[in-house]
């Protein structure tokens, strides 16, 4: 990710950067960039394992272990950052049913915690929050735009969509200047391969890797909005940037192209076999009566108010981000021979 390095190099140089869940995907990704950034980087886990590697590292670098719900963490984390990236949380709607205060706890209280560490702070913070599209529920028209009607039908959704109301309300009251950007599906390469687990595109690309079947629920026809990793840094180096000319507490932010799931597997078996000669059948299977309705949904974001507030634009379509998800994932099985 070069060109996001050159791109905003000086604006981050000498900066105090905040990111929370920093021993997630979408963080190991940001930090992967802010690291070769003479920055002062605080890193937020709960792993006390957690580290970044060195290479390439020009920023300095402090970690803090330990839980956001706590109100010392959260200040300690605060005191002299400049802009915060929040990306840590609770991520399975179904841990949310099962326990719906513990993700309170993981979700909501934490947003309550580091805007109350903020507003006491006599300089503005910039706060950048990385929300879910999946809050607006079952849209019955696409693309989702930002005045699209919330609708949350998880308590996931619930929850993000509560952290989000808060951060807007201090943003309303110029306690801090903060923005959600309200996330579609993510996929793509990162420094932390165990976290790629969690995405359906990743998992099906190793499955694939392997031979195995790749298995879709029904008839594969839901439509969703894939955005490339690399995509969705850009979008977190650039709404920084920008952070004055945001006209707006929160962007919806995907490709803005929408493909069907079946497709999407068709065209991860297809590029696999392309590059290994390796065959992966797609194969279509009743779905378990515990699914979720949210799981059925159909998505397409519709980015023009993020793209004409920041310049921001989509470089990978779908194709070629899985081709370079793929590579990865090919070059990482040959260096762990």
């Amino acid at each position: 990710m070069q060109y996001i390095k050159d791109k905003y190099l000086k604006f981050f140089q000498g900066k105090s950067i905040v990111i929370t869940g920093a021993s997630g995907y979408i963080a190991s990704n940001l930090i992967a960039v802010l690291k070769t950034i003479p920055c002062q980087l605080l890193l937020q886990s709960r792993s006390a394992k957690f580290q970044t590697k060195d290479h390439d590292c020009k920023a300095e670098i402090k970690y803090v272990q330990g839980e956001l719900c706590d109100k010392l963490i959260c200040e300690q984390l605060v005191e002299r950052a400049e802009i915060i990236y929040h990306l840590a949380g609770q991520t399975s709607i179904y841990k949310a049913n099962d326990d719906p205060e513990k993700d309170y706890i993981s979700n909501v209280l934490p947003m309550r915690l580091l805007l109350e560490s903020c507003r006491k702070r006599s300089k503005k913070v910039n706060f950048i929050f990385a929300g879910t599209s999946t809050q607006c529920g079952l849209p019955k028209s696409l693309p989702v735009k930002e005045s699209h009607s919330d609708n949350p039908i998880t308590l996931y959704d619930t929850h993000k969509l509560m952290a989000e109301k808060y951060l807007s309300c201090y943003t309303y009251q110029k306690w801090i200047n903060g923005v959600t950007l309200r996330l579609t599906n993510i996929y793509g390469p990162g420094p932390k391969s165990s976290a790629l687990e969690r995405n359906v595109i990743s998992r099906m690309i190793k499955n694939a890797l392997q031979g195995k079947t790749l298995t879709v629920y029904g008839k594969g026809e839901f439509v969703r909005d894939y955005l490339f990793i690399e995509d969705l840094i850009d979008a977190f180096l650039t709404v920084a940037v920008k952070s004055n000319e945001l006209r707006k507490t929160a962007y919806v932010v995907g490709s803005g192209q929408g493909n069907r799931l079946k497709d999407a597997l068709h065209m991860i078996s297809k590029l696999v076999y392309e590059y290994t000669k390796i065959s992966a059948p797609v194969t279509h299977i009743s779905p378990p009566a515990s699914l979720h309705a949210i799981e059925s949904r159909n998505f397409v974001a519709c980015v023009d108010a993020f793209s004409k507030d920041t310049r921001w634009r989509v470089k990978n379509d779908l194709e070629s981000g899985l081709r370079k998800t793929i590579l990865f994932f090919i070059n990482m099985q040959k260096e762990s021979l």
